[in-house]
């Protein structure tokens, strides 16, 4: 019999058995639509109902069902569309949703219903007028993030690094061109990193030591040793 549920071994051998038997859903409604320049046109179409009435009956004889949720997020408003197998298998489909007034919204649901089931079951389906008001709504949609759909991420501009307040590399750096001890300039250097130096003024002082005299030899140490006499303050020399 026709009513039979007939039991298939995934979605996509269900879902091809349902496309083959799903008849045409008629369009038994008609809209008028007046254009910006003032000219109108007629079409016809068929409502989430008639689609549904005709639809739902065969997607349940091949263990198939189709369902919606809401999501919202600080970004906005998504329909996401489910068609689901017995077998637990499914396949899902996102739609954004537009709207400034609870109207506009529901309209938009709605048209966002219509428009996953078309696409996860593949029924085609023409525009209807809660397309348009779907439409109108995302142009009209302003400051409501809620209401939007999730903008498109931007990349933050790479700002160069700050040095750390209150350090003054600029001295810093002075000082080490005075120095001509490779020991000092290393203190320096390490002193500079410490503090959270960029990266050319730790540099600029690697550069000084590569360019500073070896170690300055100490000074001789005298054959003579010299003190002071306690009672008459002249000058010993012990030899």
């Amino acid at each position: 019999m026709a009513d039979e549920k007939v039991s298939h071994a995934n979605l996509f051998a269900a879902l091809a058995a349902f496309q083959a038997e799903v008849p045409v859903v008629a369009k038994a409604n008609s809209a008028d639509v007046r254009t910006k320049t003032g000219g109108n046109y007629r079409y016809t179409y068929a409502t989430l109902g008639d689609v549904a009435r005709v639809v739902y009956p065969i997607l349940g004889r091949h263990g198939l069902s189709f369902l919606c949720l809401i999501e919202r997020d600080e970004a906005g408003l998504t329909l996401k569309g489910i068609l689901a197998h017995e077998t637990s298998q499914m396949q899902q489909a996102v739609f954004p949703v537009f709207g400034n007034t609870p109207q506009e919204i529901g309209s938009a649901l709605t048209y966002g219903r219509r428009y996953l089931l078309g696409c996860l079951t593949g029924v085609v389906t023409d525009d209807d007028d809660d397309g348009q008001a779907a439409q109108n709504a995302h142009r009209a949609t302003q400051g409501r993030p809620w209401a939007q759909s999730r903008p498109e991420p931007h990349p933050e501009p790479a700002s160069p690094p700050q040095p750390p307040a209150g350090v003054d590399f600029d001295g810093l750096l002075a000082r080490a061109a005075l120095e001509t001890s490779k020991s000092a300039l290393r203190e320096l250097w390490s002193e500079a990193g410490s503090a959270g130096a960029p990266r050319d003024v730790l540099d600029q002082i690697t550069e000084l030591a590569a360019h500073c005299e070896t170690e300055p030899a100490p000074e001789p140490v005298s054959e003579r040793s010299e003190w002071v006499d306690a009672e008459t303050g002249e000058p010993v020399v012990a030899q």
